[in-house]
């Protein structure tokens, strides 16, 4: 996913929250108004996961560099010996 979808994604939830809890204060509905906050806190969770999905991501990337880089002094000491 692009980072481009994920502020696309979270952008309509935040919005689609607010828009709820409007229509909940002026409907005079409570549940509305707790549904409203329940998807408006989707989209920080939304942005709050895609922020740690990509840390994971760079944290495999150098685990795997690293990894290969030890690959590679094996294979150089087995080729040596």
């Amino acid at each position: 996913m692009t980072r481009a979808l994920v502020l696309f994604a979270s952008a309509i939830l935040a919005f689609d929250g607010v828009a709820v809890i409007v229509l909940g204060v002026l409907a005079h509905r409570p549940l509305f108004v707790v549904m409203g906050i329940v998807v408006s806190a989707a989209a920080v969770v939304t942005l709050v996961s895609w922020s740690r999905h990509q840390a994971r991501l760079e944290q495999i990337r150098r685990e795997h560099a690293d990894l290969k880089d030890e690959l590679h002094a094996l294979d150089t000491f087995i080729q040596r010996r």
